[in-house]
């Protein structure tokens, strides 16, 4: 944990508090930006420069720098594991040794280590949660976001922010697509400016490029959403947040939306978006308050569940008892910066790694599974998270195709709502003609699914016609064609059809 030099707080009003408060936001984007300030709050450029530093060395401020999207820049994910009390440090301290994550805290309840994982690809950061995994013991819940409603962590020191906050909603995006230059300065960007005059310069000489050519091409990344916000990060700890409580509901999906919107919108609600769920954690909807004590917090909550009629949601109010870590996101700055940069590249993302095929083959068959996206580029979002090309994607899918890993690529149709039925088979085959009827059955294109199975019955087919009333003349033609009766088991009521297969990296 972190030891900070005791914090005199600024006086209302004056430029330092202005700079500490006002800046969180709308730092200038030019290629003197102190200067700028000093200009804005009436201080000399040094002394703008030298108080940030100071701040940074008593743990107030962690950087001046961007906020991105989320996964602007790969795939992120908020995760949680149990630990035993008696193991708890031992397994932050492993936590905190990867370079991807950026917030690790101990929280109240049976999933006791929270933490931040970014990675720039899927195939990292799979390989991290499941390194945590294994050394926790337990699996790592991977809580992926699903919707926000408010990601934009500022703290106003002169109270709630209240309607004064920009609120950015919608579905959870995936990786921006960057040019080179563009994922160049991100990754320069990511542990905070240089606190110096001129801090684009460096940048500038390493990419071949002007200091106001990195000014623009920054303020276009965040004119796009890429980065969220530029100007000084603040700990909350330090300017007197000291209760840091995750609230988490399970709530209907019906109301999932309309609540989440009103919830942010309150004004000591810091952060809130839906989150995936499993079935060791069922919460999808969370909310953090960052107050001055708990009671105070806990106060808060219960406004909440009293305004919103919250009292039938199953809710957990999680404290934060130590933080181990807390700093801004790594996604690309964990690889060496590319010696070179064809300009052809500078229009296109490019392959951050290398990633072992294992955990690439895991990746692409457990998210394809999920379904393809409908969108002119449906490799492109997956292949960025994966650190490959798309040609190198497709390529893969091809091998594994190749190899019988995958049948096919294409939609799993509901037959029924095509007027069609699907119909579940059954035929005793005496053993000296097995081979002849498999070969007569499965010239039948109706025929999805044939499997030998123990039990007299010993042939099982699934049989598809469409339209549903051919299902007795396929019977028919089946018996006629083999000697046999096949027995039909037509579907009566459906409960649960979703195959999916668990994938591997072992």
């Amino acid at each position: 944990m972190e030891i900070q030099r005791e914090f005199s707080w600024p006086q209302r009003g004056t430029p330092q508090w202005r700079l500490l408060n006002d800046f969180q936001r709308e730092f200038p984007l030019s290629v003197t930006p102190f200067f700028d300030l000093g200009r804005e709050l009436h201080l000399p450029e040094a002394q703008i420069i030298s108080q940030l530093k100071e701040w940074s060395e008593q743990g107030v401020v962690t950087r001046l720098g961007a906020v991105f999207r989320p996964q602007a820049l790969g795939p992120s994910t908020l995760a949680a594991v149990r630990v035993s009390p008696a193991q708890v440090e031992k397994v932050a301290g492993f936590i905190n040794s990867f370079e991807e994550v950026n917030h690790n805290y101990e929280r109240e309840g049976e999933l006791n280590l929270w933490f931040v994982v970014t990675a720039p690809s899927e195939a990292r950061l799979q390989e991290i949660l499941l390194a945590i995994g294994e050394r926790a013991g337990n699996p790592v819940v991977d809580c992926r976001l699903v919707y926000e409603y408010r990601i934009d962590l500022g703290f106003d020191l002169s109270g709630p922010a209240g309607e004064s906050v920009t609120f950015v909603e919608g579905v959870a995006q995936g990786p921006a697509e960057l040019s080179a230059v563009e994922r160049a300065l991100c990754e320069r960007l990511e542990p905070g400016l240089p606190l110096n005059s001129r801090p684009f310069d460096r940048w500038a000489d390493e990419l071949g490029i002007t200091a106001e050519e990195v000014s623009v091409i920054l303020q276009g990344l965040l004119t796009r959403g890429v980065i969220r916000r530029m100007g000084v990060i603040v700990r909350h700890r330090p300017l007197g947040y000291q209760a840091n409580a995750m609230v988490v509901w399970q709530c209907p999906l019906a109301r999932t939306r309309e609540l989440g919107r009103a919830l942010a919108r309150q004004p000591f609600v810091t952060l809130c978006y839906e989150r995936q769920t499993s079935p060791e954690w069922p919460y999808n909807l969370y909310c953090m308050i960052h107050g001055r004590s708990r009671s105070e917090v806990l106060l808060q909550v219960e406004s909440l569940v009293s305004e919103f009629n919250l009292t039938g949601l199953s809710q957990r109010v999680l404290f934060s008892t130590r933080a181990f870590k807390q700093r801004g996101s790594r996604y690309l700055a964990t690889r060496p910066p590319s010696a070179e940069m064809p300009a052809s590249a500078a229009s296109a993302p490019q392959a951050t790694t290398s990633p072992d095929s294992k955990a690439v083959d895991t990746v692409l068959i457990q998210e394809l599974q999920k379904g393809l996206a409908v969108i002119d580029r449906p490799f492109f979002d997956l292949a960025t998270r994966l650190g490959m090309t798309e040609e190198a994607v497709c390529q893969r899918l091809t091998e594994l195709r190749a190899e019988g890993l995958l049948t096919r690529f294409g939609p799993m149709y509901n037959i029924e709502k095509l007027g069609g039925t699907f119909s579940l088979l059954a035929m005793e085959v005496p053993r000296d003609r097995w081979e002849e009827v498999v070969d007569l059955v499965n010239r039948f294109p109706e025929v999805a699914h044939n499997y030998e199975r123990e039990h007299r019955l010993n042939m099982w087919m699934v049989v598809a016609a469409l339209p549903a009333s051919q299902l007795a003349e396929v019977l028919n033609k089946i018996e006629q064609a083999t000697g046999l009766k096949p027995y039909s088991m037509p579907k009566l009521k459906e409960f649960y059809l979703n195959l999916q297969l668990e994938v591997s990296g072992d």
